[in-house]
């Protein structure tokens, strides 16, 4: 039988007296551990209490399982727990605070996994730049060698030319002789390089 709307909003604060009434009724029964009352509970509020919770978080397994973990605390502390209010406030304001604790969880643990991430492209940075640094080394160490067996002249030009990066006609100025001199001079001198 439907009850008409003009009824219900003339006897609101009696049908929401007798919801409390058979709430607090429940829960009495719960305490003393009525495993059928905690059914009947959980019946009448889960449903209403998940669709909460997803449109809240937006993920359906969280939001299960939020629900279900308030369930299992009630359950667990029914004998602490001190009844002052309707069930239904009080179970929305324990799922509202659930969501808001795994929000902010989710938040810290992103920015865990960021920070993470962060210190990890930093070492691995670090060991490419320490192992560019060890080739660095090794490939000096070779060219001073192979520039100890150029001649005099053709050492002097290459470096002036490959280390000081000179022109051509900087360092033929300098050495006092021709740019085509130059130019051979480096051409030995890179050719014995690419043998080695």
């Amino acid at each position: 039988m439907l009850v008409p709307t003009a009824w219900f909003a003339d006897n609101f604060s009696y049908v929401c007296g007798l919801n409390m009434k058979n709430d607090l009724s429940v829960f009495m029964r719960i305490r003393a551990g009525d495993w059928d009352a905690f059914g009947e509970l959980f019946e009448k509020y889960s449903q209403q209490l998940y669709t909460y919770a997803y449109a809240f978080l937006g993920d359906r397994e969280t939001a299960e399982d939020i629900i279900q973990d308030m369930f299992v605390y009630l359950w667990s502390r029914r004998e602490k727990i001190e009844w002052h209010e309707a069930t239904y406030g009080y179970l929305l304001r324990s799922v509202r605070s659930a969501c808001i604790n795994h929000g902010l969880h989710r938040r810290v643990a992103k920015r865990h996994e960021q920070h993470l991430r962060d210190v990890a492209d930093y070492l691995y940075a670090m060991d490419d730049r320490e192992r560019e640094q060890e080739i660095g080394d090794e490939l000096r160490a070779r060219m001073e060698v192979q520039m100890e067996g150029l001649p005099e002249r053709c050492r002097e030009v290459f470096v002036m030319g490959t280390l000081d990066g000179l022109s051509y006609a900087d360092i033929a100025e300098k050495l006092g002789i021709s740019v085509n001199t130059v130019k051979t001079q480096m051409q030995r001198a890179r050719g014995k390089f690419r043998k080695k």
